[in-house]
């Protein structure tokens, strides 16, 4: 199935693989599996830590195969699907290419890979999704110094154009174990979630001050009116002196109308903005 939860996971983080051949030798038993490399259960792991901080999740193992030039081109209708779910963040989900010793690393006694960020140069987003790779690195960081491997700045757009919160993140290599290529996955949720969805407190308190907003404006256009009701006898004769204060009869067929006086006044009112116009 293409996409699941399309209405009722609003707000959701969005989760997607162009790459979607991308597999690692220990644990696939290759670099490449077509249309359903090892990269998805990555995306699992790091779907189901989300999901256990209370975070929904759209996990999309839409394929996009084959691995070329056009692969982005594809995974973005994957991309566009996804943000009509209005998601708070979109990642798409890798796996690098390199010796596996610059991944490697140990949290809590336990084999990791570590993750890079790739932010796309060529996208008018290019300052918002730097700004939020920085804060993401800075999260992991504070909580397990060097986890992030770094942020890798590429010449593409990496469909990041789409937003401003659309991030690129690479799990390990090809020769780096799946294994710890989905602790890597967990290490990351839990580190980077306050960034990548916010905190249930600061979500929590930007609702009660929309709701606090929206009775403050109620309570106030009610008072409003009442007030003009109450006072619509003392507004009239306020109107009548000030009219004749100025020298000018108040038109006492409709005391609250806006309207023209009479109709030569509306003519030549129409014919001066048409003259203002041409």
């Amino acid at each position: 199935e293409f996409l699941r939860g399309e209405v009722k996971h609003k707000g959701a983080i969005g989760i997607y693989h162009t790459h979607s051949d991308e597999s690692y030798i220990p644990g696939d038993g290759t670099s490449s599996k077509f249309g359903h490399g090892g990269i998805f259960q990555v995306g699992d792991s790091l779907t189901n830590a989300f999901e256990k901080n209370g975070i929904p999740v759209i996990h999309s193992k839409a394929p996009h195969d084959p691995h070329d030039a056009m692969a982005y081109d594809r995974s973005r209708r994957t991309a566009v699907q996804l943000l009509k779910n209005r998601p708070t963040t979109l990642l798409d989900v890798h796996r690098d290419a390199v010796p596996p010793q610059l991944y490697s690393d140990v949290i809590q006694n336990k084999g990791v890979t570590k993750v890079q960020l790739v932010v796309g140069r060529q996208n008018p987003n290019f300052q918002a999704n730097n700004d939020f790779a920085k804060r993401i690195k800075a999260a992991c960081d504070r909580r397990y110094p060097g986890f992030i491997k770094g942020i890798f700045y590429g010449k593409g757009k990496y469909n990041q154009d789409l937003g401003p919160r659309s991030i690129l993140l690479e799990f390990g290599a090809d020769r780096n174990s799946k294994v710890s290529a989905e602790r890597g996955a967990q290490v990351f949720a839990a580190a980077a979630k306050d960034v990548l969805y916010g905190t249930s407190g600061t979500r929590a308190v930007n609702r009660g001050s929309m709701r606090s907003l929206f009775w403050v404006i109620a309570f106030l256009v009610v008072g409003v009116g009442l007030f003009l009701l109450i006072n619509r006898g003392s507004l009239k004769d306020l109107r009548k002196e000030f009219t004749g204060a100025i020298g000018e009869e108040p038109d006492d067929s409709d005391p609250d109308s806006d309207s023209y006086p009479n109709t030569e006044s509306k003519e030549n009112s129409s014919q001066n903005k048409n003259e203002d116009h041409s």
